[in-house]
């Protein structure tokens, strides 16, 4: 939502530092991110992140205004989530793939528009994947013969030159020139590889594009932008072989590289804080909403993009809804509170789930069944490592549960890959491998008693097992260790 120039002129006078930026805020981001890279820090150093804030929900409105003076002063060169977080090394061996992959075929693919709607702007998943390159309306090109990549944009700020030498491509063109070069790129080209789905962003889920394939409502005739991009090339390029580019990107996405795992442990850490700043910040006569503001400001101050969802915060009969998100519930005493969120951090995210009580403890039916769903959790992860299948791993927290006796109450199957998207792309049926990242998520849910009890934690495959990266020694699993957190600070 946009606001008017002059409140945004108030917000700044109110809250001096140095170029403007709030000293507050960077005393709370300073702290944030010491916590993000230091692992090891003992729990009593791990408090609320809010900690310089008082409490975090005495007002809602400082929370906001933070978050607006983050947003407003890191300028783009600065922020951690951009190509800074990889090498252009890591960009050229990951097109080296895609050219191993494609042979003498050709990759087209285009960028995110735009901004619009007033929404911070983002660069589209895949086309960050291959090149980094944080601009709009671009378009990629990756010659499979030549094994070059050709980059159309807009501006050319510093030349073409300094642009190549800044992102690592071979040629960095105007768009302007788009049509004519792409014809002679395309002239011997034996095969295109164009985008079947739309461009992913933080939130999207590639598991929730077939609804792109069908009109909606089911007489509107308009095709998708997809289809038009795949139309447009054809005129230019002439008729040509086409496959889905989704076929050759998705399973080189799956298996994470060291660089792309090391964005996932920061990930997970800034996700634990935010979860454990809204367990420490939760009591009756708050709104949902309040612990949502929380969990954003964590993510942001601690040099996020965002959260890369909006934050599941539900409340009392709210928790059954499965990804509720109005977060409009005021908090009453007793009420059970469950939040599903994780931060949109150098274009990656992990996904984290933890259930806790208002005030009081856990009531005795929610925690019986809740002792034995985090035995089920604990062994489904365990049972993580090469040669795994979601179906076989499925298989093993079904097997679980029964031994638990709480089969008839669990539902859903293991849990999904994450990555750049929280449900990211990956095969059902195809051998886990090391790299592999997957988000382990045994649940169980009786809309009649408005009980819903779930863990969920993002886990790496590596050669030797599972290895949990939610760090736990911030947001353990436990329900005693999570009242703990909750009545810390009161």
């Amino acid at each position: 939502m946009s606001r008017p120039a002059q409140s945004r002129g108030s917000m700044k006078a109110n809250v001096p530092g140095r170029g403007g930026v709030c000293r507050t805020e960077v005393v709370c981001r300073t702290e944030v991110v010491e916590r993000i890279n230091q692992p090891d820090l003992p729990d009593s150093l791990l408090s609320s992140s809010m900690t310089t804030l008082s409490s975090p929900v005495r007002t809602l409105g400082l929370v906001i205004m933070l978050s607006a003076a983050v947003s407003a002063q890191i300028t783009p060169a600065e922020r951690p989530f951009g190509a800074g977080a990889f090498t252009k090394g890591e960009f050229a061996a990951r097109r080296a793939k895609v050219y191993d992959a494609i042979g003498d075929g050709m990759v087209i693919l285009y960028g995110a528009p735009k901004r619009e709607r007033y929404r911070r702007w983002r660069q589209h998943n895949n086309f960050f994947w291959l090149c980094g390159v944080e601009r709009a309306d671009t378009v990629l090109v990756l010659d499979g013969k030549k094994r070059e990549a050709t980059l159309f944009t807009k501006r050319i700020k510093a030349g073409a030159t300094a642009e190549q030498e800044r992102t690592g491509l071979e040629h960095v063109v105007s768009i302007g020139r788009f049509e004519p070069i792409l014809i002679e790129l395309t002239k011997d080209a034996k095969r295109l590889y164009l985008p079947r789905w739309p461009g992913e962003g933080s939130a999207q889920a590639r598991d929730s594009f077939s609804r792109w394939g069908k009109p909606d409502p089911p007489f509107d005739g308009r095709s998708s932008r997809p289809q038009d991009f795949r139309s447009g090339i054809l005129r230019i390029a002439g008729e040509k072989e086409v496959k889905d580019l989704e076929t050759i990107l998705d399973p080189l996405r799956r298996v994470k590289s060291a660089a792309e795992i090391a964005v996932m442990r920061k990930a997970a850490r800034i996700g634990a804080i935010a979860i454990r700043d809204a367990i420490t910040a939760t009591r009756p006569g708050i709104l949902e909403a309040e612990l949502q503001g929380v969990v954003e400001l964590a993510c942001l101050r601690a040099g996020a993009h965002a959260s890369a969802w909006t934050p599941i915060v539900a409340a009392g009969p709210n928790i059954t809804d499965f990804h509720y998100m109005d977060n409009q519930r005021r908090l009453v005493a007793d009420d059970m509170v469950l939040i599903d969120a994780g931060p949109d951090y150098a274009y990656y995210t992990t996904d984290i789930t933890r259930v806790w009580p208002t005030s009081g403890t856990y009531p005795k039916r929610w925690r019986e069944i809740y002792d034995k769903l985090l035995i089920v959790h604990r062994k489904t992860i365990a049972a993580v490592k090469p040669g795994m299948t979601y179906r076989k791993l499925t298989g093993i927290l079904r097997s679980e549960a029964r031994a638990q006796g709480i089969a008839n109450l669990v539902v859903g199957g293991a849990g999904h890959y994450t990555g750049m998207s929280p449900h990211d792309v990956g095969s059902w049926g195809e051998p886990f491998v090391a790299g592999v990242v997957f988000n382990v998520e045994p649940l169980v849910i009786v809309p009649e008693e408005h009980l819903h009890i779930r863990f969920e934690d993002t886990v790496l495959c590596t050669e030797n097992g599972g290895e949990v990266l939610t760090p736990l020694d911030v947001l353990p699993w436990g329900a005693d260790a999570l009242l703990k957190i909750r009545d810390e600070q009161r």
